[in-house]
């Protein structure tokens, strides 16, 4: 991790969170990913807490792999990492040479675990998804009715997709409605009813194996890894041709995903030909 900037605070969003502006676009972040930028000469004594609305400027720090160049305009989708390779689980059944066998490869791979496995994921340049229509005639929808009740949880995850990049504003003619649905650890997943776009889209036909197919292949062997992609279809950026075609509307107005969404039709099929 490492600073960088100076960079131009426009607004306090809300609470601890502000609105700055980067060298091509603005960005949402956390007062705990910012610091007041001191100048060498400074001219007048400013505010020391960067919570303080007063503070116009400040460095924000971000993993030192954030500089490699991964692309068109998307980034790592958090830099607050939580993770690392010392999280891994290895069975207590395995001997003490297979357990140092597994640390060494941790360690000697821990860039991949690091960028796909925890709880920060980065962004494929193997492929991008993409949507191809039977026609061009926009696809647009009136946004459902969300309870009063659910707009404070709805503010606070588009605020942090905002923020790690998934979505961005839309102008576009294409509008799907939002649907909330409850996940069984009691948090609420925001997801989009693409079901008129997928109306229109030319489904992919590519046969995905079935579970039996994939268990037969593992007749044999012996040890057994299990990994979770953190956020994996937001792992999949969105060809950038293709991106109005996700927007979706609530009350807060327009915006589309940047990454592949949940609920497309081919999105089972995330990685296509670039």
């Amino acid at each position: 991790m490492q600073w960088r900037g100076p960079f131009k605070v426009l607004d306090r969003i809300e609470g601890h969170d502000y609105l700055i502006q980067l060298a091509n676009r603005q960005k949402i972040l956390h007062a705990n990913l910012l610091k007041k930028y001191i100048s060498a000469m400074p001219q007048e004594p400013e505010p020391v807490d960067v919570a303080d609305s007063q503070v116009t400027a400040a460095a924000i720090l971000e993993p030192e792999k954030e500089f490699v160049d991964q692309g068109p305009e998307l980034e790592t989708l958090n830099p607050l990492q939580k993770e690392t390779i010392k999280d891994v689980t290895i069975s207590p059944k395995l001997s003490e040479s297979q357990k140092a066998d597994i640390q060494a490869l941790l360690e000697e791979y821990q860039d991949i675990y690091t960028d796909i496995f925890t709880d920060v994921p980065s962004i494929t340049n193997l492929g991008e998804h993409g949507i191809q229509l039977i026609f061009a005639e926009p696809i647009k929808g009136k946004p459902y009715p969300l309870p009063h009740a659910m707009r404070e949880t709805l503010k606070r995850e588009l605020d942090s997709m905002l923020a790690m990049g998934v979505i961005g504003e839309s102008s576009a003619a294409y509008a799907s409605p939002i649907v909330m649905v409850k996940k069984p650890d009691g948090s609420t997943r925001v997801c989009i009813d693409h079901r008129k776009l997928n109306s229109v889209t030319v489904f992919d036909p590519e046969p995905m194996p079935t579970a039996e197919e994939i268990f037969a292949k593992l007749a044999g062997d012996r040890f057994f890894s299990k990994f979770d992609l953190s956020k994996g279809y937001w792992q999949v950026p969105v060809r950038e041709q293709d991106r109005d075609l996700t927007t979706f509307i609530c009350h807060r107005g327009l915006f589309r995903f940047r990454v592949m969404p949940f609920g497309l039709v081919n999105a089972r099929q995330p990685l296509s030909a670039a």
